[in-house]
């Protein structure tokens, strides 16, 4: 059983798009949520800030990259991974990823200009074509063990 989750935040970089020897496109970012809230005065107090690191996939992957960058609000919806690693000292951490289903711009302090990319050739979706030589992926992201 998987968990779905939607967080909305700042994404915490500039996007780096990067491909798989498959060809497929994929960008790992992070979402920063913060909270404010109001102290006894009536001033606003930064909270606690959480992370969530994310992946999207395949012309999605594409389109975020060349449309959105660090600072950017945005709401994402995915269903949240798990993987275990080994840090350095030897100890078994857990991983926790969001696989990106579906990401959006932030309209509450924003606005936005949609432009939709051509069809494929030969294809009915509205994937972008790989203009350039794919970048190698260093390493796998996150585990496909559901959370």
């Amino acid at each position: 059983m998987s968990a779905s989750i939607t967080v909305v935040g700042n994404i915490a970089s500039d996007p780096e798009i990067k491909f798989f020897d498959s060809g497929t496109a994929f960008v790992n970012f992070a979402v920063a949520v913060g909270s404010r809230k109001k102290d006894d005065n009536g001033n606003w107090v930064d909270g606690d800030t959480s992370w969530f690191d994310c992946t999207v996939f395949d012309a999605q992957a594409e389109n975020f990259a060349n449309s959105l960058n660090k600072g950017t609000r945005v709401v994402v919806t995915g269903t949240q991974t798990r993987s275990k690693y080994i840090d350095k000292e030897g100890n078994e951490r857990t991983a926790y990823n969001i696989r990106v289903d579906e990401v959006a711009v932030s309209l509450k302090w924003a606005t936005a200009e949609v432009t939709r990319n051509p069809k494929k050739e030969g294809g009915s979706d509205n994937a972008p074509r790989q203009t350039s030589a794919p970048k190698k992926a260093n390493e796998a992201f996150f585990g496909d063990e559901p959370f």
